[in-house]
């Protein structure tokens, strides 16, 4: 992979981890040319836990969407991790992190077409 690949990857991590992690937008021309953005609804993860942790997360949510919630795991420059998990009830996921070596990790969350990222660390 190219030295710039890596950097591009690195950079877009980190504008996804700070600032609008979270939140949605759309972006919609109007009929005066101009465009606006809409705030879309958006899921609202409370809290990953343990964190940092050695053999697997929990990633608890707002509102009962833990059911439909698709989850993938990627290292810092974006490879995806070979990771299971299961929804032990409708607010809260468990991740098992066993095959992960050390390092830090985002959890990327997907539902109804949105998607949010976590960071977290194993140990």
């Amino acid at each position: 992979m190219p030295k710039r690949t890596i950097t591009y990857c690195l950079l877009l991590f980190a504008f996804l981890s700070i600032g609008n992690v979270g939140k949605a937008f759309d972006i919609r021309p109007m009929d005066n040319g101009l465009t606006e953005k809409a705030e879309l609804t958006t899921i609202e993860i409370v809290d990953v836990y343990p964190n940092p942790a050695t053999d697997h997360i929990f990633l608890k949510f707002e509102e009962a969407k833990a059911l439909d919630a698709k989850v993938e795991v990627r290292s810092v420059i974006g490879n995806q991790m070979n990771i299971t998990y299961k929804a032990e009830d409708s607010s809260l996921i468990k991740v098992d992190i066993t095959q992960l070596p050390a390092g830090h990790y985002y959890a990327v969350v997907s539902y109804d077409q949105q998607k949010v990222l976590k960071k977290f660390i194993k140990r």
